[in-house]
């Protein structure tokens, strides 16, 4: 399972679900964002982060990776949304 960090970054960075600060902790705005996550991509919605909602993430972001690599972003399609999809996606908005 991924750390509450990375959840809140995955999550601001990837779906803008999660506007707080990247602290760590899952408080009532990390638990909102995992659910408004969950609900998009048609998920029980119980504000946890459990491993469908971990598998559903992963997958995702396989399949951005994969558009971004369109754009010529040249990422590894792993599923983890690290500092390189982040940048790549940053890339593509600005275009």
């Amino acid at each position: 399972m991924i750390s509450v960090l990375y959840r809140q970054y995955f999550l601001k960075y990837n779906y803008g679900y999660y506007t707080g600060a990247l602290d760590g902790i899952e408080g009532a705005q990390t638990k909102a964002a995992t659910g408004k996550f969950q609900k998009g991509y048609g998920l029980t919605v119980d504000n946890i982060w459990g491993a469908k909602t971990d598998a559903k993430a992963a997958a995702v972001t396989k399949e951005l990776q994969t558009l971004l690599n369109k754009y010529g972003a040249g990422l590894t399609v792993d599923g983890v949304l690290g500092t390189k999809t982040a940048a790549a996606i940053k890339t593509v908005q600005k275009k």
